[in-house]
């Protein structure tokens, strides 16, 4: 494979403004200022004006013709004005970004469509914007409809086609326009399965035959698999890259190091006075009061405060994924027969342990909830006392960085035996 660098990005850093007014009033002062050779430079954040923050900071990399380059991050951390960056569309601050070849970019496919031309008007349209002949378009036009499978729409205008359908054509036109470089943010991820599947397929065999491609995803798992190398960009500075491996486990420990504001405990002052018996504060820990770790023992514990007696008290734990959106474990003492006293005027801990935590590597969401007398005394984890747990991994190997980004839900421990020759019979 050849060594020529298509995209190399040196020390780009790119700036906006929170308030429309004043970015008006700088957008015109920093014209002036490059009309008669005196751009501001942009070296530190100092350098910024009143409103102004760096979307992307001093990011460098090179991208060869073969490779393939992920970029990740959360939501705002730079990823996409990046690839608007080296895609043209906007113009760098500071820094240089140098081009080599034809550059396809997968960024909101379909924005650029004409809603009220049909879908072959809108190929040629296109192509002809991405500088191809005419004769070349004509040449790729069946391969695009067949790639996007709209081929009983491609006299119907684009307003009339289903999003997905748009999406589809645009990453077709994208795709067949003989580009060098991919820059793909995100478009993966919608579509079909089957759909996301021929895509995959099409940007391996693109990188196969010499082409290059940037990937832009939350999915880490599609990193892994797609991108032999990755960037992490954290508030538009790059905070890791090298090997798609350890880029991704850089990602997951920043996602595991982030606490809530009080670890497992209410995160929000509830009215108690007129409750029975009271959860005062709950959580589910390992075993020196961190956060629990795969595999390991954990601890759940709630403590509360009564104003009556009872003999029939039970307590549970329940477990969701980290938007509350399915419960993944239920642990409830009454599925145990475990039955506490408690006396009124008097405060408790009750505490369940885990001698194997059950769930991988993740953030979870965690409820619990209190009976007495047969009746709900308190609960906590819903809509007024969000909790939330990250549970770590045992180690950094790569097959716990492959857990934790695939979103495997169970982790069990096992061991593996070595093979034995047997016969088989005939």
């Amino acid at each position: 494979m050849s060594e020529e660098s298509l995209i190399s990005c040196e020390n780009v850093s790119k700036r906006f403004c929170r308030d429309f007014r004043r970015s008006l009033v700088y957008g015109c002062a920093d014209s002036v200022r490059d009309l008669v050779g005196i751009g501001s430079e942009i070296k530190s954040d100092s350098c910024l004006r009143k409103d102004e923050f760096l979307s992307v900071k001093d990011a460098s990399f090179e991208l060869k013709r073969g490779e393939s380059l992920g970029l990740i991050g959360r939501n705002g951390a730079g990823k996409t004005t990046l690839l608007k960056i080296l895609n043209g569309l906007i113009k760098p601050d500071a820094g240089k970004v140098t081009v080599r070849g034809r550059v396809g970019a997968l960024i909101a496919l379909g924005a650029g469509f004409n809603p009220l031309l049909t879908a072959r008007e809108n190929i040629m349209v296109n192509g002809a914007i991405l500088g191809l002949s005419r004769k070349r378009i004509r040449e790729v036009f069946d391969d695009i409809i067949s790639f996007a499978e709209i081929e009983e729409f491609v006299d119907s205008p684009v307003r009339t086609l289903s999003s997905g359908m748009t999406v589809r054509l645009g990453f077709a036109i994208a795709a067949h326009m003989e580009p060098d470089v991919l820059l793909i943010d995100e478009v993966l991820a919608v579509g079909d399965l089957s759909f996301r599947r021929k895509c995959l397929r099409f940007v391996e065999g693109f990188r196969e035959n010499g082409g290059a491609f940037i990937l832009v995803t939350h999915n880490l798992n599609q990193i892994l698999s797609s991108c032999k190398n990755a960037i992490l960009l954290e508030k538009g500075s790059v905070v890791a890259s090298g090997p798609s491996v350890e880029v991704v486990n850089r990602a997951i420990g920043l996602q595991f190091s982030e606490k809530s504001a009080s670890p497992g405990q209410r995160l929000k002052t509830v009215e108690t006075e007129n409750k029975s018996v009271a959860i005062i504060s709950a959580g589910l820990f390992s075993g020196d009061g961190d956060d629990p770790v795969c595999g390991r023992e954990a601890v759940a514990q709630i403590r509360v405060r009564s104003r009556l007696d009872a003999d029939d008290v039970t307590w549970a734990l329940y477990i969701w994924s980290d938007d509350f959106s399915r419960r993944l474990l239920s642990l409830q003492s009454s599925d145990f027969e475990k039955v506490d006293t408690i006396r009124a005027g008097s405060s408790y801990e009750f505490r369940c342990r885990l001698p194997v935590f059950p769930l991988a590597p993740g953030r979870y969401g965690l409820r619990f909830s209190i009976h007495a007398h047969g009746e709900l005394q308190d609960s906590v984890g819903y809509e007024d006392d969000w909790i939330w747990t990250h549970i770590r991994p045992a180690s950094v190997s790569t097959q716990e960085v492959r857990r934790a980004a695939v979103g495997d839900l169970v982790w069990a421990d096992c061991l593996w035996e070595e093979a034995k020759a047997m016969e088989l019979d005939e």
